[in-house]
């Protein structure tokens, strides 16, 4: 009898753990966790590798991807100088609203990502958000704006894991 309940708690176990293993998800993404070569332990920092359908922004330090789809819906702007920078613009019906900016350079605005290095330059790469800016008419009920927004996180994981840019702790 009670070889029987360890084989029987056993088999169910197998059944929970095989059948809560769901591979696929609503938006056919999926994420694994990846451990970049040029991070040494002691930074312990990781990025996750996306499958996530993007398309390219060619910048001169290489391209970015952004989700494939809103691509009708953003617009970029390329401002070349000192920092360079790419900014993300979405179009609203009436408005453009400026979502974030990527910045490759030195800059007192946003958050520091990291720092990519190109043929032996290491260049500082930040990220500049304006949804604490965005005007009172943007509410809450404009969920594709806020999607949008934190879409810079598949466009952070694809810079990361396409380039040797190296994550901030």
């Amino acid at each position: 009898m009670k070889k029987l309940c360890v084989l029987i708690t056993a088999i169910l176990f197998a059944i929970c753990f095989v059948g809560c293993n769901n591979n696929g998800t609503s938006d056919n993404t999926e994420t694994t966790a990846v451990t970049p070569s040029t991070v040494t332990e002691a930074t312990e920092v990781g990025y996750y590798q996306t499958d996530e359908d993007t398309f390219e922004i060619e910048t001169k330090y290489g391209a970015l991807h952004y989700p494939k789809k809103w691509e009708s819906n953003i617009k970029t702007k390329i401002t070349d100088g000192e920092p360079y920078s790419v900014e993300f613009i979405a179009l609203d019906e009436y408005d453009e609203i400026p979502l974030f900016d990527i910045v490759f350079g030195e800059t007192d605005e946003g958050a520091k990502l990291g720092k990519l290095e190109i043929n032996g330059e290491t260049i500082n790469v930040y990220l500049v958000d304006y949804s604490g800016d965005w005007p009172e008419s943007v509410s809450d009920e404009e969920i594709d704006l806020f999607a949008m927004s934190e879409d810079v996180n598949v466009l952070i994981s694809k810079l990361v894991y396409d380039s040797n840019m190296v994550l901030e702790d």
